[in-house]
């Protein structure tokens, strides 16, 4: 019974349990691709470690089942992927040259900054993607993909104007661009700013001179900030969403289970930002041992270690969604907000 094909499938071996996990996944994704006729995944890159997750499962799906069915075999598997040609073509130079051609349709990846975001965060999704240097100087490779940079921050401001009035079409353009300049000036007012006296004074003021206002939402106020928190997320699913769409991709949804059994994700938002999730069903913290697997492993003759996903490791999980304090730092982390740590959880 000790006798297996590969070292990683030995019953005593360690590393067992996050290889079959890990393997298990990406088969699963392959199937559903196979199945639904999907071209790929489009998914909202934060540069936390839960849409990281996610977009390493679909470089793991496309090197294992390239590796394992070999370039030919994939692309029959996948019959319905248009580009399928030119990762034949590239098979024709190695399997990993057909595994980059087929990364580069088959995934999307695109970080929806605003005003709140962090330069850490940035940086931490283009790495996983592109590649870069870690702290000791050293390169290393990204997964591929395609990436992309979207600031929503203009989005998030119309949507606080659109909630503000009942039909802003009605009003005449340099007005509603004065308006809307206030509303979200007054929508992004970090908390404890302001005393509560000071924010009923804006708003009066505001609605003074533009009678059409009907609800003013600012993340000064308590009482809205998870609602200002949460309609950034629920933009982002909009928008990913519609990119998906446009090229036939599946979008992914990324909660994990203690997010979700927590009720720390957004309705309408990352909750729904997909029409699959491949870490629904993983504790935060068992999810961030499977990714070091794959920063210190890699996966066993399929994938070199995963160095990409070192920066998203280091940094701390938070979610960005409230503004940054007046040195220009986040205020907000994830275990803060759940009050307790992911092992806890």
């Amino acid at each position: 019974g000790e006798k297996r094909g590969s070292a990683w499938d030995r019953l005593k071996e360690p590393r067992r349990e996050y290889e079959e996990v890990i393997r298990m996944t990406a088969l699963w994704l392959f199937d559903y691709l196979k199945k639904t006729k999907g071209g790929g995944i489009a998914q909202a890159l934060s540069g936390g470690a839960d849409s990281a997750f996610n977009s390493v499962m679909v470089k793991a799906m496309v090197s294992l089942t390239i590796k394992e069915l070999g370039v030919e075999g994939f692309c029959k598997e996948m019959s319905h992927l248009p580009f399928k040609d030119e990762i034949l073509a590239a098979g024709k130079v190695s399997e990993d040259e057909a595994i980059k051609v087929a990364m580069r349709h088959m995934m999307t990846n695109v970080y929806m900054g605003t005003n709140n975001s962090s330069g850490a965060t940035k940086n931490a999704a283009r790495s996983l993607c592109e590649g870069g240097v870690n702290e000791d100087g050293n390169p290393f490779d990204g997964i591929g993909g395609v990436y992309e940079q979207q600031n929503i921050q203009d989005f998030l401001d119309f949507t606080a104007m659109a909630m503000a009035v009942t039909d802003s079409t009605k009003i005449e353009q340099s007005r509603k661009l004065h308006l809307q300049k206030l509303v979200a000036e007054h929508m992004s007012l970090k908390p404890g700013s302001v005393t509560p006296e000071e924010l009923k004074v804006r708003e009066d003021a505001i609605k003074q001179e533009f009678p059409e206002v009907t609800q003013l939402m600012s993340a000064a106020n308590p009482a809205h900030l998870v609602a200002y928190e949460n309609a950034q997320a629920a933009l982002r699913q909009v928008l990913i969403n519609r990119r998906a769409n446009m090229e036939n991709k599946r979008p992914v949804a990324n909660p994990n289970l203690d997010e979700a059994r927590n009720a720390y994700a957004t309705y309408g938002g990352d909750l729904h930002s997909g029409v699959f999730n491949l870490n629904a069903h993983l504790p935060k913290a068992y999810q961030l041992q499977l990714m070091k697997h794959l920063y210190n492993h890699g996966l066993e003759g399929v994938m070199e270690p995963v160095k990409a996903l070192g920066v998203v490791l280091k940094n701390k999980p938070t979610a960005e969604l409230q503004p940054q304090n007046d040195k220009g730092e986040v205020t907000q982390n994830d275990e803060d907000a759940l009050k307790g740590s992911f092992e806890q959880l």
